[in-house]
């Protein structure tokens, strides 16, 4: 469905439903855990101008899923892949369904983010993360209402687990 409306995805190669098999095109490019953890990296704003760019577009390519009504329901970062062309590619269809969890997606993606960020280094990298991204997803028609909600308990409890507290902080409430 999502490469019928010219979403960036794999190609299926190969299908076997009996052994639970799917084989697909491998897509050449960068993991935007990478893309996250040089934002995270860097050391002035200047720096972090072009990933902050990517990470909009990832904002505006998960509000685009969602007016087609489907939720991904894995947006973790390394779930997405920046090609060579700079087209975002979306992996992980799992969990995807129609109707499902907007706000999933969006705390997904950003809670998760926010993982990759040190005890150690200044929690501006989750606030300009936070912030590119929700720019995106409002842009591209995503509703505010979902970047809210994604800011609620429900939703940070889940990633407490893995993202340091502080930073849980600054997503939520930029949210």
């Amino acid at each position: 469905l999502l490469y019928s409306n010219g979403f960036a995805v794999p190609k299926l190669l190969y299908v076997n439903h009996a052994e639970r098999l799917v084989f697909m095109e491998y897509v050449e490019g960068e993991n935007l855990e990478k893309v996250i953890r040089r934002i995270v990296d860097s050391k002035t704003v200047g720096e972090m101008k072009k990933d902050l760019g990517i990470i909009c577009k990832v904002g505006e390519k998960l509000a685009e899923v969602h007016a087609l009504g489907i939720a991904l329901g894995d947006t973790k970062p390394e779930n997405i892949v920046i090609g060579k062309n700079g087209e975002i590619y979306l992996f992980d269809f799992e969990q995807a369904s129609r109707n499902g969890d907007k706000v999933w997606d969006v705390a997904e993606f950003l809670y998760y983010a926010g993982h990759y960020i040190s005890p150690f280094v200044s929690v501006q990298s989750a606030e300009l993360i936070t912030k590119a991204f929700i720019e995106g997803y409002l842009k591209a028609g995503g509703k505010a209402e979902i970047v809210k909600e994604a800011g609620n308990p429900k939703y940070t409890k889940v990633f407490s687990v893995f993202t340091l507290p502080h930073i849980m902080f600054v997503i939520s409430n930029v949210c």
